[in-house]
């Protein structure tokens, strides 16, 4: 029996290392594009490339280095006056938010990002909005009853 789960174990590891090699290459891409696009001097190429390095972070569970990335994109995109891809980022935003179950103020990030979506009739993105408002409303509902502090709005 020990020596039947040592080979699950060792079969295991050497599944999960090409995995953790595409993240390592990935996550290497990424920072490789920030830093092409920061020496550049291309401001909208380094906000996008720290989006998709925040994508990536988020994808793989690192949602505080995801949430690092998306806010700094956004502060770029801020500085360059961008309306196209702020509510993107800030969609992003959201869901790292439910990911620490702060839903009520992912909800309203969202609530304005799906506006603009619609606005713009950009469809595939008030898809992915609405998906995750979907998601918080079940964890909403999946979440345990606690105190009169939590989020009364579902």
């Amino acid at each position: 029996m020990r020596e039947r789960r040592a080979e699950l174990v060792d079969e295991a590891s050497f599944n999960a290392a090409p995995a953790r090699t595409y993240w390592d290459n990935d996550a290497a891409i990424q920072h490789e594009a920030v830093a092409a696009c920061r020496q550049a001097g291309d401001r909208l190429g380094e906000a996008r490339a720290r989006n998709a390095l925040g994508l990536l972070c988020l994808r793989r569970g690192y949602g505080s280095s995801a949430r690092i990335e998306f806010e700094e994109s956004l502060r770029l995109l801020a500085d360059l006056g961008d309306d196209r891809w702020t509510p993107v980022v800030r969609m992003h935003i959201a869901e790292c938010m439910t990911g620490v179950t702060l839903y009520r103020e992912a909800r309203e990030v969202l609530a304005g990002s799906l506006a603009v979506f619609r606005e713009r009739g950009d469809a595939g993105s008030e898809a992915e909005a609405l998906r995750l408002l979907g998601a918080i409303q079940d964890a909403v509902e999946r979440r345990p009853a606690r105190t009169g502090l939590d989020d009364p709005t579902p």
